[in-house]
Order: structure tokens, then sequence, then C-alpha cells
């Protein structure tokens, strides 16, 4: 009797197709035919999207059946989110690089930006270019199919089609190619069960609803009512949402357990605040956080959330990701908290470089706007240096002296606008330390930030008192004569050459820590951006565990800690006596991530050492693999305390927080208990 084969196994694998390029080189267009969709004209936008190019089923053995989805992402090109839209370029298997090859300009301004940046994103995996030309159909000059052969050779592309998507020329064979270059068996997958692909396919149908945002719960609910089996438990259910969320199918929102079934509206939503930002009258790039958050500024009327109750969630999270990224900071003003976008500004440093020395310059590639915001926002992180003034083109600190100083950036070839020149300048008495440090902070964010290997840094000789700079060839010149020195060609002046370049290269722990209060800084107005939305769904990140009697400058320290957009459970109401523990209590330890034990001059008091034991017996639990994320317990001094602490027995071979210090000591504390309080369990 034959038997009937049954497949055992089922893998999933994704794959990430791009169209990139300059804004305005219709890239929408031919995205929405190549997804088999209408042809419509579509107007520039910041926005990104997401559409499903295929979706098969293969045989990958006799066992083992295989699903291969491959989706398309349509990227905007505006210059200022480009190092926004290149966090998109990691493991893309087919690029789709566009440029308008009737423009009578420059037909290829931004292939050798959108060809590096694409081989730096996935170097070490399986990747296809191919160089499209769009709108064919259009009248005008027209490149010719040499300088086309060289762009092939000089950037490695894999092939060139001519396409115009509005009479569907190229589309077929473009989408053939995008399809057939795909290198499955190089790509990772993952075994997956029947659940996580009902899942998929369910969260699939929600997005082509036009559903925008859900919570984790909502979903789950519609999706236990679309099966007959009782298998879909919260934790499957989330571990199947993670693994989506890796594809850029949803994006899981980092408060209210909400899910964003559209990630490209972030991408929207943030160009229009952005853009809000650089129309102010007085060209100083912010828009007020409370008119980001409310929507009170200028958007596409007929965006689909217009006038619904989930755009107010889209709009947080929108908050939320341009500060996390860097892109806009927060500043408290007098007229309340406002988001600064550098990349907005639009007024120059006047007079320019009059007035400052001239200390080092970098040339680079990348997304150079972004750079800069990233740049002068990360500065702005370090409290070390603090802001005195920005501009469009360039940003002045005060260091720690309140010495200035500051970066200029350029663009010294207009033709290539992937090619960046930023130079560093400070006051003519700023000390040598600070200049180092202010050096090595912009060396190594340059190298982070930029396109692999394409930093150069060249020290400038600047005369202050003829603000003539030597040029580079004469500088040159007298290095390989053996020279020392050299001459401002105005004064006379005696210039001794060193080796400033190199300096600015190495690293040390002073520039170590400035990095790790900058980082510190940025999650610490992450956090702010979302603290009101999460204490009004009522989350906690800390259970302070005290002694009543403690009970002042516990809230003392809940206050604090909520500066640091931390929210903090302080029992209030206490637990009455003869009452066994309170399920209150108990609710809230679950929900917390972690339970600091603070140790007051009087000891534990009763009620928190049931709290206490309580804490620890989940902590040993979760040790044991109860599912839970485990509960960290963090030992507390408070104010008062003597010498020799007597901690609880299991408390004593943990690092404690000591907050009987004082001042600047007491502040490194206090940022101390919020990096145990954030920091994932499995690293303490």
């Amino acid at each position: 009797m034959r038997r009937t084969r049954s497949t055992q196994t089922t893998h999933y694998a994704n794959a990430k197709a791009v169209l990139v390029g300059n804004t305005s080189v219709g890239k929408s267009g031919l995205a929405l035919v190549l997804a088999g969709r209408k042809f419509r004209a579509t107007e520039s936008t910041h926005a990104r999207h997401v559409w499903p190019l295929n979706n098969e089923t293969v045989t990958v053995s006799e066992d083992v059946s295989g699903i291969h989805e491959t989706l398309l992402w349509d990227l905007a090109g505006q210059p200022g989110y480009r190092l926004l839209h290149q966090l998109h370029l990691n493991d893309v298997a087919v690029a789709l690089v566009l440029f308008d090859s009737r423009s009578e300009t420059d037909p290829f301004a931004g292939i050798s930006y959108w060809a590096q940046a694409l081989n730096e994103a996935t170097r070490g995996q399986p990747l296809k270019k191919f160089l499209v030309a769009s709108r064919t159909d259009r009248g005008g000059p027209k490149v010719s199919q040499e300088r086309i052969d060289d762009i092939l050779r000089r950037y490695g592309f894999d092939g060139y089609f001519e396409t115009s998507a509005k009479r569907g020329t190229g589309v077929a064979e473009i989408r053939q190619a995008v399809l057939s270059a795909i290198e499955w068996d190089k790509l990772p997958r993952v075994s997956t069960n029947e659940l996580f692909l009902a899942t998929r396919n369910f969260l699939v149908e929600q997005k082509k609803k036009g559903l925008a945002i859900a919570t984790q719960a909502e979903l789950l609910t519609s999706f236990r009512q679309t099966r007959r089996k009782d298998d879909a438990t919260e934790e499957v259910f989330a571990t199947c949402l993670g693994g989506l969320e890796s594809t850029g199918l949803i994006r899981r929102l980092a408060f209210g357990q909400q899910v964003l079934l559209q990630p490209e509206l972030l991408d929207a939503y943030c160009g229009w605040m952005a853009f809000a930002a650089r129309e102010q009258p007085d060209g100083l790039g912010y828009i007020k956080e409370h008119d980001a958050l409310s929507g009170n500024f200028p958007m596409d009327e007929d965006r689909a959330l217009a006038g619904k109750a989930e755009e107010k969630i889209v709009l947080l999270a929108t908050t939320h990701e341009v500060v996390a990224r860097n892109i806009a900071y927060r500043q408290e003003t007098g007229k309340g908290t406002m988001l600064v976008f550098p990349s907005e500004l639009n007024s120059e440093l006047p007079n320019y470089p009059g007035g400052y020395s001239l200390a080092m310059a970098f040339e680079f590639r990348g997304p150079i706007s972004g750079i800069y915001a990233t740049l002068a926002v990360t500065l702005l992180n370090s409290v070390v240096f603090v802001k005195k003034a920005l501009f469009k083109n360039a940003a002045l600190y005060e260091g720690p002296r309140k010495q200035v100083c500051g970066f200029a950036i350029e663009y010294p070839d207009k033709s290539d606008d992937a090619l960046g020149r930023l130079t560093v300048f400070f006051e003519q008495d700023t000390t040598r330390d600070v200049r180092l440090l202010f050096l090595r902070f912009i060396h190594q964010q340059l190298e982070r930030l930029a396109l692999d290997d394409t930093v150069r840094s060249e020290q400038l000789y600047h005369c202050d008192a003829c603000n003539f700079t030597v040029p580079a060839n004469i500088v040159k010149l007298r290095q390989e004569r053996g020279e020392s020195t050299v001459m401002c060609a105005g004064c006379g002046k005696h210039m001794a050459m060193g080796d400033l370049a190199e300096e600015s290269g190495r690293r040390d722990e002073q520039l170590e820590s400035l990095n790790a209060r900058a980082e510190e800084e940025r999650a610490r107005q992450t956090r702010l951006t979302i603290l009101d939305e999460r204490r009004r769904d009522k989350e906690v990140d800390v259970f302070l565990c005290h002694n009543t009697k403690d009970k002042p400058v516990v809230r003392q320290l809940a206050e604090r800690l909520r500066e640091h957009g931390l929210l903090a459970w302080v029992d209030e109401e206490g637990v009455l006596a003869g009452e066994r523990f309170s399920k209150r209590l108990e609710n809230t330890i679950d929900r917390a991530g972690a339970l600091a034990v603070l140790i007051g001059p009087r000891g534990m008091g009763q009620w928190q050492e049931m709290e206490y034991h309580a804490a620890l017996q989940r902590s040993i639990e979760d040790r044991g693999g109860s599912g839970r994320p485990r509960l960290r317990l963090i030992p507390v001094l408070l104010p008062g305390v003597g010498q020799k602490p007597e901690l609880p027995l299991f408390l004593r071979g943990l690092n404690y927080i000591d907050l009987r210090k004082e001042g600047a000591e007491n502040r490194a504390q206090v940022r101390k208990l919020v990096e145990a309080i954030t920091t994932k369990p499995d690293l303490f």
C-alpha cells in the first residue's frame, strides 16, 4: 500500500528588494506597477512604501516545503533623510537604483552615493544591483550608452534597464530580473509552524483592509476569531509578531503594547514634522513638541489617518522616533519643549570663518545633511559641549571652560551630493585638551556615520590675524622639504606644523566617557517623549521596595527617576495589618522589570520584608525558566545609612547603588541606577 507523503516542516524566507535614487526620479510610480497596481502619477514624499512583490511555495526537500516571499521597498530620496533610509538597506537581496535619463542637469546624481551605501550595508551578503533609467517616455536629452557602460563598470551594477512606468515599458523584464536574481539558498530562513504562517496571513489581510494600528491584545482577539484551534497564547503570538517585525511587515511601538501595521507611516510623518520645522519664519528649525503630538502642523490633507484617533498614536511614535534616531533633539524653553531639527535650519553662520581659528578639515562620503544633523544632536546630548548656536551650515558649542568649539559643513563638489567637507574651528584661546576632545569626538562620529573608509583628515594652518589659511599644496611641499613651519602669505607669521590629524584619530578614556554620556542623554530624552503616555497606561519600570518611614526620600527618588524618563511605583496606600501580601503589589511586581530594595537608616520595615521576599521568590522562579522576563533586584543605600550597612543575605553579592554620596557623585549614582533598571536582564 502506497503511503501519502505529508509535509513535516515549512521553511519561511523573506527577500528584500529596494528601489532607491534621488527624489523625483519616478520610484513610486515604478513601484506601483511592479507590484501589479495601476500606474498613477505620484508626488515626491518622505515616506517609504513596502509592496508585496511575490509569494510562492517551493519544495526544499522530500519532507520540507518552503515559502519564499519577496517584498519591494520604495525608499524616499530626499538628501536630508538618507541617514534614516540607510537604516533600511541591510539584508537587501536586490537593488534597483533609478536615475532620470532625461534630466537636463545631472542625470546620474545620487548614483554614486546609493551604490556605495548599498555595498556597505550588505557587505558579505548576496546582492544584485541593477541600474534603471526611469521615465523613458518623456522627451528631452538622453544619456549616451558610453556613459551608461562607464557607470555600470565603475559601481559594479549587474545589469541595466530602461523603463516607463506610465507605458509599462520594461516593467515585466525588470520584475523577472528581480525575482531571478534572488539567491534563496544564501538567505536566512526560519523553520515555521502553521501558527506563524497563519499569523502572517492574518496581518497581511488586516493591512489590506487599511488597519494602521492596534494593540497586541486586540490583534490576538481578532486572530483567535479566525481559527478553530485554541493554540494562540499571548507568548506565542508575541513571538510570531517579533519574527514578522524583522521582515518590515509590522512595527511594535515602545508604549501601550501598540503594533503599527503600516510602518512606512513613520517616515511620512517624520517628513511632515521636519518640513514644518523648516517653514518656521525665524529659520530656527523647530516645532513645539505639543504641536507635534497634537498634529498641529501642515500635513497632506488626503492622508489615511486624518481626523482619526489612531493618528495621535502615530504622532507620538514619530516624535519618539526622531529623538531616538538623533534626527531632532528636545530643548526646554520658556515657551515649552521644542523639537529642533538641525537639518532644517535656514540661516547660515555669518562672516564664517571670521573670528575663529580653523584647525582640521575632514572629507567624507555619505548622507551629508543627515550626518550634520546627527552629529549636531549627538554633541548636544554629550552634556560636556553645550549649545551656543546652530545654523544651516554650522554648529557652535561651549566647551568645559566656556570656550567656543564648532564645525561647518560644505559641499566641495556641487555635482556630487555625497561628498562632504567638515571643518572644525575654535576660539583662539581654546586649550589643547578641549580641542583634542572635540576633534576626537567629531572624528569618531564621522567614522561611524560616513560610508566606510571614506573619511580623510587634514590639519589646517590658519592665521587668525589675517584670516588666511595656507593652501594644502603649500603645506605638502613644505613637509616634503623637511620644513617644520608654514608661513602666512599676509603677515609672514610662521606656524609650526604638527600632528593634529594623527592625534584626532586616537581614542582615550575621556572620549569613551563622552560617548557614554551622549548615548545616556539620548536614551533619556527618548524615554521622556513617551513618559506621559506610559503613565496613562499605568506602566511601571521599577518597584521601589522601601520602609514606610523613608517615604519622603523615596518620593524624591521616584521624581528623580521620572526626570530620567522612568516610572517608579511607590506603595502610597501600604498594606493593612493582618492582610496577606496585596494582590495589587504582586501584579505591580510582575509588570515591573526591576525591583529596587531601598535600605534606609531604620533598616527594613515589616511590609518591606514581605515585598522583598515575594520579589526574591519571583526572581528565583524566573531563573528557573518561568517564561517571564527575569526580575532584577537592585540594592540601594539611602542617605543616613552607616558605613557598614546590613543588607539582606541574597543581596550581599550584588553591586549596590550608594545614594549616601553628595553632589556630582550622587547624580552619577542615580545614573547608575537608571542603567541598572534599563539594561536587559541577561547582562546582570
